[in-house]
């Protein structure tokens, strides 16, 4: 696995005036490569660990010192950081503030032509010495002052020691567990460092962290208030709607799988157990310092304006919230309870299992996990192609409630464009935008609005390794967000997740929520819309999401969503393994007001699914779909049972696409000229076999017509080859002189006249094939298509009656290929 998949670039938009250009340096030293754009600019160079403050190219400077020159820069002066090649490691996050970029300039953080900066919050790990030799553990001093949840080695989240706990082996209560197995409650009593050591539970669609606080024989006693909020609710600890799978995991006691890890906080020392031949004198071992890596932060009054990042590579953090006395105690998609709930019931272990009034009271408070990278307060910030990897939590937070920002100032997030990035192996989700919060639908001053968002043609794959109920993808709040051609794959939940709230903060809200009791603790019913709305969820490319949780879908959405259309998106192989709960599509509660148009499924439990029960008052309705491809077995959907819904034109489809559902299925995910080639489930080919007529009389003949287009439009197909062919004794006649390529964009109707034998030898419609094949992105492609001509008239011969013997059927072929 490549972390580092090719992406788009691009520039930051440019204004009239004077350009200051900060260069990085290639390498220390020499190496520079000045912008062609830069003869008539001020350049000042920078590197790694330049040792200089006068950034002249004799005397580089540090990131910290360009900053200043920055923030000393002329109000409308654009201003060009080209971060030369290296890796610059962070005792502290990187903070962006209102000096930093202006409203009458632009500010564009760059990496240097050739270059590939890395930003990490790591320390490299060196001088192992094995440790433990009969269970080939190698440990080395890493210092202490610091926690960490998160070891990368290689490029890959590596696993902390841990151990399985199967569900008979304990039981849980209102205050931990106990302990069933002898050999278990051996174990554990061993360890040394039991509040070090957490319980994660994968539930149904939530995956939750709770901390030990001691162990005392087969008793074990967890930490609050993050026991109580993991117990209160639904999908809870001790009534999962799926599952569940439990670990404990932290402890030195635990470590004996290859990968896996441990550190040791009171004596510095970090274990690990390499994988089988894996050299630690040769691994890349990098263990975080830092929870956050960049924050872009200013104020409603003071916002960020007009900074870019371009071409960086984001890695080496860890949060530490779910080993805190809160853990994780997760609701949903990153929200969490996170403080001690003041309208808990004493009785919540059994009374509130699967929620009760007091829980509800809790939902306008829950927090959201923050960003590695960080959002707020900010117009006019562009990401391009930049690499989020290693990061361990949400990778890139934007516009988010005030508690998952570091500055304290949350929201506000207008004008943002993410584009062309990577989001690979990080701890959650890619990207993230918007807040749960009150402020974030309601909010009590206009600027705190989420608007004007894009998220387009990124790779989002191989995320949620340690989280995993994160979608790639999550808008919540927004006011205008286009995710568009974007790829996102290997995702144990929802590919995209757009919405929030479950229908209870939209206009009047819901009386589902009203009848559970979430309006009875002084949360109103809202009289106005929330912020959501004009969401474009258009020509995304999903495949093999929901692959460990339960209950989401390629695309899910929640609440209320005027004005937004899912478009054009291709979704396959998706279907969560623990239960038939997973769509293409799932229009959850109180979602309304969508419209989705020509989207392929293929290999998906459900093409299309609305939660719309309004006899229980749940407020899902007002959806439209039309022209919707999916394979035959889940080509239905149950949106009827929506209020005001309708859906037409859903066409059930085989193996081979109509050429249609092919064009969606090729654009779909990220654009052609940005592929880092071919994939053989986007097939640049479209192919429409059609007979002039279905039946023929003995001697008779009838056209078969092949329509091929290339919906490639950037380059040909080459080596193009097609064959028809038909049984025993019927003819095939085509085009003389064959074409062998297919120029960009382009189609072409070739008729093959198939005559019949002058007398059928058997009543069977005889099939034709056409196999055609080509080459594109120096793939080689193959493609069959089958069409079905009845003989009409007698039959002469007695072969297909009794037991005389049948004569050979052989395939007969055309001698042209075109």
């Amino acid at each position: 696995m490549n972390p580092s998949d090719p992406s788009s670039g691009g520039a930051g938009r440019r204004r009239r005036g004077a350009t200051v250009v900060v260069l990085a340096a290639l390498a220390a030293g020499t190496g520079f490569v000045p912008l062609a754009s830069a003869a008539a600019s001020t350049t000042l160079y920078v590197t790694p660990n330049a040792p200089g403050t006068a950034c002249t190219r004799p005397a580089p400077c540090t990131v910290l010192a360009a900053q200043r020159k920055v923030r000393e820069g002329a109000a409308g002066t654009d201003v060009t950081v080209l971060v030369g090649d290296g890796t610059y490691r962070l005792d502290a996050p990187l903070k962006f503030d209102d000096r930093d970029g202006g409203a009458a300039r632009t500010v564009t953080w760059q990496a240097a032509p050739g270059a590939r900066p890395v930003f990490t919050g790591a320390k490299k790990v060196s001088a192992w010495a094995l440790s433990d030799p009969a269970n080939n553990v190698y440990a080395a001093k890493v210092g202490t002052g610091f926690d960490s949840r998160q070891l990368y080695v290689d490029g890959v989240i590596a696993p902390r020691a841990r151990i399985a706990v199967p569900r008979d082996k304990i039981a849980i209560t209102a205050t931990g567990f106990t302990v069933k197995d002898a050999a278990l409650a051996s174990t554990l009593q061993k360890v040394k460092t039991p509040k070090r050591v957490e319980l994660e539970a994968v539930l149904s669609f939530t995956d939750r962290f709770a901390p030990v606080e001691s162990v005392s024989g087969s008793t074990v006693t967890m930490q609050q208030p993050a026991w109580n909020n993991n117990t209160y609710g639904y999908d809870t600890l001790q009534s999962p709607f799926g599952g569940p799978i439990f670990t404990l995991q932290n402890a030195r006691e635990f470590l004996s799988a290859e990968r896996q890890w441990f550190l040791d906080t009171v004596a510095g020392v970090l274990y690990y157990k390499p994988a089988a031949g894996q050299s630690m004198a040769k691994a890349d071992v990098e263990l975080p310092r830092v929870e956050s890596l960049v924050q872009v932060s200013g104020t409603l009054a003071k916002p960020v304006r007009n900074l870019n990042f371009t071409g960086l590579t984001f890695t080496g953090t860890s949060w530490l919230g779910p080993g805190r006395s809160t853990g994780f105690a997760s609701q949903q998609t990153g929200g969490y309870l996170a403080d001690v709930q003041p309208t808990r019931p004493a009785d919540a272990f059994t009374s509130c299992a699967a929620g009760c009034p007091g829980f509800e009271a809790a939902r306008p408070n829950w927090s959201m996990m923050p960003g590695a990278v960080q959002v707020s307060a900010a117009t006019n910030v562009a990401f391009t192609g930049n690499t989020f990897t290693n990061l361990g939590s949400q990778a890139l937070g934007i516009g988010n409630d005030a508690n998952a920002h570091a500055s304290g100032v949350g929201l506000a997030a207008q004008d943002i464009k993410v584009t062309g990035n990577t989001f690979a192996q990080n701890a959650a989700g890619g990207v993230v935008v918007g807040g749960i919060r009150e402020d974030a639908h309601h909010p009590a001053d206009p600027a705190m609005t989420v608007k004007n968002i894009v998220v387009t043609n990124n790779s989002v794959h191989d995320n949620g390794i340690v989280h995993r109920d994160m979608a790639g993808i999550f808008s919540t709040y927004v006011d205008g967000i286009t995710i568009a051609h974007n790829e996102v794959f290997n995702m144990p939940y929802s590919g995209i997740a757009v919405g929030y709230g479950w229908g209870m903060w939209d206009q009047g809200g819901s009386p589902n929520y009203r009848a559970r009791g979430t309006y009875d603790f002084g949360t109103p019913a809202y009289t106005t819309p929330t912020t959501a709305r004009n969401a474009r969820i258009e020509a995304n490319y999903l495949h093999d999401v929901i692959t460990e949780m339960n209950d989401g879908a390629c695309v899910y959405t929640l609440g209320s969503m005027p004005g937004s259309v899912l478009d054009g998106n291709f979704c396959r192989d998706s279907l969560a393994p623990k239960s038939a709960y997973s769509f293409g599509f799932y229009f959850d509660e109180g979602s309304r007001y969508w419209t989705a148009t020509d989207n392929v499924f293929l290999r998906t439990r459900q093409a299309l699914h609305a939660n719309a029960n309004a006899a229980a008052g749940y407020t899902t309705g007002d959806l439209t779909a039309d022209s919707t491809y999916a394979s035959a077995n889940v080509a239905f959907d149950d949106l009827n049972r929506a209020p005001n819904s309708r859906v037409t034109n859903t066409i059930a489809m085989g193996d081979e696409p109509p050429v249609a559902a092919a064009a969606i299925i090729h654009h779909a995910g990220i654009p052609r000229a940005q592929r880092s080639g071919a994939d053989s489930f986007r097939p640049p080919l479209g192919v429409d076999v059609t007979p002039e007529r279905t039946s023929t009389a003995a001697g008779g003949a009838t056209t078969v017509k092949v329509a091929l287009t290339n919906l490639d439009t950037t380059a040909p197909l080459k080596s193009l080859r097609v064959t028809v062919s038909a049984p025993e004794g019927w003819q095939v006649t085509g085009p003389r002189k064959p074409a062998r390529s297919l120029e960009a964009g382009v189609s072409t109707t070739v008729p093959w006249t198939v005559t019949a034998p002058a007398a059928f030898s058997s009543p069977d419609p005889a099939k034709v094939t056409v196999d055609i094949g080509y080459v594109s992105q120096k793939q080689l492609f193959r493609t069959t298509r089958t069409v079905s001509i009845a003989p009409v008239g007698p039959v002469t011969t007695l072969s297909t009656f009794g037991d005389v013997p049948s004569p050979s059927r052989a395939v007969r072929r055309s001698p042209l290929g075109w």
